[in-house]
């Protein structure tokens, strides 16, 4: 499906989405949906012990959690540049 198709999940104005709109909201299966709901590594509710439900706040933290995060080229050479440094001090001692 193609991103200009898909709905806004705030224009009905629930602060929740159904697994089926999570799924189309973050762009994964709903299988890996479950994968990931009974692992723990997505914060879901689950209502009368059958259907699951998303806050789209906690789906959005979720996403930008920084261990999600992909470090720039920059940022990684620059890392490694204050590495190179550190290691060469602690050498010289």
């Amino acid at each position: 499906m193609k991103s200009e198709n898909r709905k806004n999940p705030r224009d009905n104005e629930r602060p929740f989405l159904t697994l089926s709109e999570t799924s189309e909201y973050l762009g994964l299966s709903r299988a890996t949906l479950y994968g990931y709901t009974s692992k723990g590594i997505i914060p879901f509710y689950k209502l009368q012990n059958r259907k699951l439900y998303f806050k789209i706040d906690e789906l959005n933290g979720f996403i930008l959690c920084e261990k999600n995060r992909v470090k720039s080229a920059k940022e990684i050479e620059s890392e490694a540049a204050i590495q190179l440094l550190t290691n060469r001090k602690a050498c010289r001692r």
